[in-house]
Order: structure tokens, then C-alpha cells, then sequence
């Protein structure tokens, strides 16, 4: 026997231990109530009946149990109406559950913050035909509702809820956790620099937004890579599209990533057109000094490229059409939690070729193998077939509020083939040269949310390129075959930890495996060189980002790299540095120390045709040496209204060039220094 204060404490007892368990096992059952299931069970060993049901049916649901002494009839409809649920006798031992048409209900909750466990007042609570707003102590309440209703709890700051109405079912009312949304905003300094689209941010980066930007002079749309050549410091001495230089370094100094992905080509036709489609390349970012320490390589700039990392809520797209090619886009949502991107690009040269088509190959191809062996007099016939495409995939799945899975996927091809026909000792003779430069990329990201102040996010990504060409001299009877491929996989980890403030502090690890083979085989005389090199590296990462006040901002960062096979370690510090002075004026000290371990160079002014003469190679140590540099950099900007003066000057010391990688003619063209 227990006393009625016994029994009352008791009580008090197991309510205090629930609510401070809750936020540990947000699953429990409700307060004084049990999960369906184990009602039914009781239910059917009491009366000798079988319930026929469906688990999604009754999942979630929790009730008071019904009194014992009801007849079976009695208890039936006990349960209907606590569940909202349809009880169908079958017969004398058969009873089908189903969810209810016509049953309606009333439902109640109370939301929680997940980070302080206040209640949320504001928030709104959504089904196909009724809508809520929690009050000042969280409690909603929604009436006449079907339990096969779907709510879609939302407030400012923290993760969507997706939670069925027959989840709400029981004898109280349930309390909901919403967990805080993580996000990090970037201040920005200067909006619509150049053009729409374009803004310096507190850190020196430019941001290009492809949702927003402006079409520059002398462009058909938006492109991210030929907008980079219009900001300060940039050019394109082949004035190509990714040929870039920036600060006076070559184009394989730039560190190219396409979500995360490190990319060795970034151009179709050799150059002339941007690989990366317009339409779901949504922002690029361009950074010349001081670099995040998350980031390794490009001692001359940080090129990033991301597409759209949103989950799309209606089906959207598009298709278009030009000179050069066809292009297409679609965003589809596969469910609430899944959506897919798709889109492909390819040129219309086997239908058509038009006059543009005419003057780029004239473009690309003038003085090359492909057009002077067609020049030649013994040559009889000569035709062409050129061809390009690209395909982009992404997969974006918010597996819980706090867990999100993104898997990426791009491939780019151009080919090339070109047949040549001459007399030789009175037999015509054909043969097909040809020239295919193809890319492919696969990522796959992952982060977790582990609470409000602590992210982590790991990714692992592989890519590949190859060039391959096979050219013909038919007058000497003679085949020279050529290769170059990379193949680059990597793994990275990083920790985003917010501090006390406006602070926070990033650490991590990356690990890298990059592979390069380079093959030039003669036939006529027999010769064969192959080379193939790998090397592997080891990097950690620190850095601490703060805003020191409402005008002042930071961020210190190191990176230590360690590369096994030389058996050296390399420390690089970052800095960068904001002040603003006043509404208008802003200071900025930009400083950082990078390494790179693979180059592109030029060992002949005809390899591959003479179209894309450059290859990737891979440091050895030796006569290809770690490429280092140094750069520090300071800038005044005044900016108000519509007008924008800035002044930059910068100091940077790159050791480690290699003579073949400048593209020297002359005396210079077959020596192979270090400087």
C-alpha cells in the first residue's frame, strides 16, 4: 500500500526526470501515456483479436491505455477517438487499423529552442489547410485535423520541421526541440563592384554572385572566369578565357576548385570558353593574398567555384541556345529532404558551323600542327571534326537539421580529329590525327551540426584529367603519340568552432595522393618515354576569425604541410587584417606564404598539335623543385555612394620557376633552369 503524498512524489518524480531527459531522448512516449503498440498487443491477449495494420500507421502514437473493465466495442471506439484512427471488425476475430478520411482532430505543442530550452514564441506551424503561431509560452494548437496531416514547423534561425499529425496524438501536449540553424554570413565592404554581381568582402576576396551578375561589355552571359579578368590585377596574356594571370604569375599558379574539387581544366575549345555552365555556377570566389589556411596550393590565387547548395522546393530550369552551342539546366526536388541539379552543355558543330564557329577554330588553331599540315602542298584533302561537352550533377540531402549530405559530379570534353590526305609514291594515303582533352570530377561533402557552437565537416573528392593526341606525318611515315594524365584524390576534416562574441576558430586536416604520367612514343624511329610520378602530402590547418569591435576585423591562420617522400615539412602563416575608419574608409593588410607541387610546361612549341602544348608535371625535388612564395599586401578604399577609389600595393617573391613553364622561345626554349 503507498500513501496518497507517497504516490504524488512519485509522479513528481518521474516528470522531473522525463522533461530533463528530454533534450537527450526527444523520442520518449508522452507523460503518463503508452506507445499504440503496446496497447494493441494487451488488447488482443485480453479479447483474443488480431489487429491488421500498417507500422507507418501507428507509429509515433501514444494513449492513455483504455479502462479495463470496457467491453471490446467500448474499447474500440475508445481508441478511435484517441487516435483518430479506424477500427474495422472484420469479423469476430479480425480488426483492421487504417488511417481515418474523415476523422478529425485537435493537436497540441510546445516548441523549445534547442541551445537555451526557452520557449519559442513567433514560430509558425503549417498543415495543407491550417496554420498556427506559437505564444509567448511556445503552446500551439491546431483543430479539426486529419491524422494523415503533415505540419511544417518554421521560425528564423533555426532548422525546418517536417512532422506528421499523428505524432501529436495523446493525452498531452508535445514538446518539439528545434535545433539552431548554423550559418556564417561574411561581411561585405563593397557591393556591385565593376558590375552587378561583383562584391569585395572584409577578408580582400572577391565574390561573384551567377544568380546576380552583370553581363559585361562584349559578352553574350554571364561568365565567372571572364568576369575575373576584369578586376585589378588580372589578366590574360593569351586573351583567353582560362588562361588567367594574376599579379604577374601563370595560369597553372591558379588553385581551381569546383565545390571543393581541384580542377586541371577549365576551358572548352581549348581555351575560348568557360567549362564551368553559367546557370548553376552560382557563386565564384577569387582571392589573390591572404588566403584561408583551409586552403593548400595556387601560390598566385584561389579560384572557387560553387553551385547551388539550396534545396530546391518546385521544379525549375531552362534551355538556350547560340552559336557555338546548346546548353540545358533543371533543378528537381525528389522529396522534402532530397533534391537533384542537372546540367549539360555540348556544341552544335555536327549540325552546323556557323560564321562564329568559323573564326573561333581559325582562333584556336592558327599556326598549330592542325592547320600548317593542311597548308601544306602535298596535301590533297583535309578535313575536320570538332566536338565539345559537359555534364554537371549535384545531389543535396539534408538527412536531419542538423546532418546534410552533397555529392558532386563533373565531367568536360573537347575532342578533336582532323584527316589529311596526300600522294605519296603514287598511292593516296589518309590518316586522322586527333586531340582529346577530357576531365572528371566526383566529390562527396558531409557535416554535422553537434551543437550551436561546434560544425564539423568532412569531404573526399577524386579527379582526373587526360590529354591525349596521335599525330600523323605522312610524308615521313611517322607516328607520334602523346599523353599527359593527372589523377588527384584527396581528404579533408575540419572542426568550425564559434567562441565567446563575434570569434571563432577553425582546425582540421587534409591528405592528398596526386599521380602524373607523361608519354611521348615515336614509331618511325622506334622511341618511347614514359614517366610517372606520384607524391603524396600531409597538411593541418588552424585559424582564428574574429571581429575585434564594430570596425575591426581579423583572422590569423597557419598551415603545416609535410610531404613523405622529401621528408620535409613546410609552415605556412596567413593574415589578413580590416579597419574601417569613419562610414567610408576602409584599411587592409593581406599577407601569406603558399606552396605548390605541380606545374604545367611547355617542352615543345608542337607537342600535342601546338593546340594545348602545356602538361602537368609533378615536383621532384630536384630540377623541379616545390614552387614557394611569399606576398604581403596593403589597400586603402573609399567608398560612398556610387563612387569607388581604391589603392593597392603589394609586394610578392615566387622561388622555385621553372624556365619550360614560361613558354620561352629562343635561346631559352629547350634549357631547363630554376629560379
Amino acid at each position: 500500500m503507498y500513501s496518497t503524498a507517497a504516490v504524488s512524489k512519485k509522479v513528481l518524480l518521474g516528470f522531473f526526470f522525463l522533461f530533463a531527459m528530454y533534450p537527450v531522448f526527444p523520442q520518449v512516449p508522452q507523460v503518463g501515456g503508452q506507445p499504440l503498440i503496446n496497447i494493441l498487443i494487451e488488447v488482443e491477449n485480453r479479447y483474443s483479436v488480431t489487429f491488421s495494420f500498417a507500422d507507418d500507421n501507428i507509429n509515433g502514437i501514444a494513449l492513455l491505455p483504455p479502462p479495463k473493465n470496457l467491453t471490446l466495442e467500448s474499447t474500440l471506439r475508445y481508441l478511435s477517438e484517441k487516435s483518430g484512427l479506424a477500427f474495422n471488425q472484420l469479423s469476430e476475430r479480425y480488426i483492421s487499423i487504417s488511417v481515418s478520411k474523415s476523422t478529425s482532430t485537435t493537436i497540441c505543442g510546445i516548441l523549445l529552442a534547442g541551445d537555451t530550452k526557452e520557449k519559442i514564441s513567433g514560430a509558425t506551424v503549417q498543415s495543407s489547410n491550417a496554420q498556427a503561431v506559437s505564444n509567448q509560452r511556445g503552446y500551439f494548437e491546431m483543430k479539426d485535423l486529419g491524422a494523415e496531416e503533415v505540419l511544417q514547423i518554421r521560425y528564423m534561425g533555426y532548422g525546418p520541421m517536417t512532422i506528421p499529425a499523428k505524432e501529436f496524438i495523446g493525452p498531452y501536449c508535445r514538446s518539439i526541440v528545434l535545433q539552431p540553424q548554423f550559418t556564417s554570413l561574411e561581411e561585405v565592404v563593397v557591393l556591385d563592384f565593376i558590375t552587378k554581381g561583383i562584391e569585395k568582402r572584409m577578408d580582400g576576396a572577391f565574390e561573384i554572385r551567377g544568380e546576380t551578375l552583370g553581363i559585361l561589355p562584349g559578352l553574350t552571359e554571364p561568365d565567372v572566369l571572364q568576369t575575373i579578368q576584369a578586376l585589378p590585377g588580372i589578366e590574360s596574356i593569351s586573351e583567353s578565357i582560362s588562361d588567367i594571370n594574376v599579379r604577374g604569375g601563370t595560369n597553372d599558379q591558379n588553385l581551381v576548385l569546383w565545390d571543393g574539387i581541384k580542377m586541371y581544366q577549365t576551358g572548352h575549345f581549348f581555351g575560348l570558353i568557360s567549362a564551368f555552365n553559367p546557370y548553376i555556377t552560382t557563386k565564384g570566389t577569387l582571392t589573390k593574398n591572404g588566403t584561408s589556411s583551409v586552403l593548400g596550393e595556387g601560390i598566385s590565387s584561389t579560384i572557387n567555384f560553387a553551385t547551388d547548395d539550396h534545396l530546391s522546393e518546385k521544379i525549375s530550369g531552362g534551355a538556350g541556345i547560340n552559336l557555338i552551342n546548346s546548353d540545358f539546366f533543371v533543378k528537381l526536388p525528389l522529396s522534402k529532404k532530397i533534391s537533384l541539379q542537372f546540367a549539360s552543355r555540348r556544341s552544335i558543330t555536327d549540325l552546323v558551323r556557323t560564321r562564329t564557329y568559323r573564326n573561333y577554330y581559325d582562333r584556336v588553331f592558327k599556326n598549330t600542327e592542325v592547320v600548317s599540315g593542311q597548308a601544306s602542298t602535298s596535301v590533297t584533302g583535309a578535313k575536320e571534326k570538332f566536338n565539345f561537352y559537359d555534364v554537371s550533377a549535384k545531389l543535396l540531402y539534408n538527412i536531419s537539421a542538423k546532418d546534410k549530405l552533397r555529392v558532386s559530379f563533373l565531367t568536360i570534353s573537347n575532342d578533336l580529329e582532323f584527316e589529311e590526305t596526300q600522294i605519296v609514291n603514287a598511292s593516296t594515303v589518309s590518316k586522322t590525327s586527333s586531340l582529346a582533352q577530357q576531365s572528371f570530377a566526383s566529390g562527396i561533402s558531409y557535416s554535422h551540426i553537434w551543437n550551436d557552437r561546434l560544425k564539423i565537416i568532412t569531404q573526399a573528392y577524386h579527379s582526373r584529367y587526360n590529354l591525349d593526341a596521335i599525330n600523323h606525318d605522312i610524308s615521313n611515315q611517322q607516328q607520334l603519340t602523346q599523353m599527359n594524365k593527372v589523377i588527384d584524390t584527396g581528404l579533408k576534416l575540419d572542426a568550425r568552432l564559434k567562441l565567446s562574441g563575434k570569434a571563432d576558430m577553425l582546425i582540421g586536416y587534409q591528405f592528398f595522393e596526386v599521380g602524373i604520367l607523361n608519354l611521348d612514343e615515336i614509331d618511325n624511329p622506334a622511341f618511347r618515354r614514359s614517366i610517372k610520378e606520384v607524391l603524396r602530402s600531409h597538411a593541418t590547418f588552424v585559424e582564428a576569425n574574429a571581429d575585434l569591435g564594430t570596425k575591426t576585423s581579423a583572422r590569423l591562420g597557419v598551415r603545416t604541410n609535410f610531404f613523405p617522400e622529401f621528408k620535409k615539412t613546410i609552415v605556412e602563416p596567413r593574415l589578413s587584417f580590416n579597419q574601417k575608419f569613419g562610414e567610408y574608409v576602409n584599411w587592409e593588410i593581406l599577407g601569406e606564404m603558399k606552396n605548390q607541387t605541380n606545374a604545367q610546361i611547355i617542352d615543345f612549341q608542337n607537342d600535342f598539335l601546338g593546340v594545348e602544348k602545356r602538361r602537368w608535371v609533378l615536383s621532384n625535388n630536384s630540377d623541379i623543385p616545390i614552387i614557394r612564395s611569399k606576398q604581403v599586401s596593403t589597400g586603402i578604399h573609399y567608398n560612398k555612394d556610387k563612387l569607388l577609389v581604391s589603392v593597392d600595393g603589394y609586394y610578392k617573391f615566387v622561388d622555385g620557376i621553372i624556365t619550360s613553364s614560361q613558354g620561352f622561345i629562343g635561346q631559352f626554349q629547350n634549357v631547363r633552369s630554376t629560379g
